[in-house]
Order: structure tokens, then C-alpha cells, then sequence
């Protein structure tokens, strides 16, 4: 009935109706880290990413992840949070697919999808 299988995914990723954007990023580039907004959601093509959860001090963090080709990131966008928790790094260079998930206005596309379905 649904094709889970990686062109599907990453169809709906780099949808240009849907955000979808390539970052080609370089060792230690940062997507977001915390107190900034969580409108994206992230797959990637290639290469690795690590999340870490960043202390108090803001200086202290731990790993929490590590995340290679045909995963994820970025759950904070789809859970419908302002902002992220959490810090998101490309290990060496990484191919990345970004996808927005607000409407216009900031309005967050898993509330409208809520919303819509009820």
C-alpha cells in the first residue's frame, strides 16, 4: 500500500512544494543546536550527521546519535516545537535534504495535518 523504500522518502524530502533544499555541508557544520527554530526536517543522502545534547553551560555536550545515509533528523519540526533542543552536526562533508515543515506564517504542518484530519 505505501512505498517506505529510500526514493519515496526521499522524494517527499526534496519536494520543492514542501521546502525541500540540497545543503552540501562540510566537516563540523552545525543545522541547528538549541534555542533555534525548529521549521525543517533533514534526510541524508550521504555522509553522517551527530546529535548531541548540549548542556546548561551551553559549552558541555553528549552524543547522543549518530546517523548515516537514508536517516532523519530533526523530529523537533514534526513534533511541532518553536525551537530545538538538541545540536545537529555534519561529520566531514555531508549531502543533506532539508525539508520545511511550517506553513507560511510559522504555522507548523503536523498541526495543520491534526487539525485537518479530525
Amino acid at each position: 500500500m505505501f512505498d517506505n523504500g529510500p526514493s519515496a522518502t526521499l522524494s517527499v524530502f526534496s519536494d520543492p512544494q514542501t521546502g525541500g533544499r540540497t545543503i552540501a555541508a562540510s566537516d563540523g557544520e552545525v543545522f541547528y543546536q538549541p534555542h533555534t527554530p525548529a521549521d525543517s526536517v533533514f534526510f541524508i543522502q550521504r555522509g553522517q550527521v551527530r546529535v548531541y545534547a548540549v548542556g546548561a553551560d551551553h559549552a558541555s555536550s553528549r552524543l547522543i546519535e549518530i546517523l548515516g545515509a537514508g536517516q532523519w533528523f530533526g523530529a523537533a519540526a514534526l513534533a511541532g516545537l518553536a525551537t530545538h533542543q538538541l545540536r545537529a552536526v555534519a561529520v566531514g562533508s555531508a549531502t543533506v535534504i532539508g525539508s520545511q515543515c511550517t506553513e507560511p506564517g510559522g504555522r507548523p504542518v503536523a498541526q495543520s495535518f491534526a487539525t485537518s484530519s479530525n
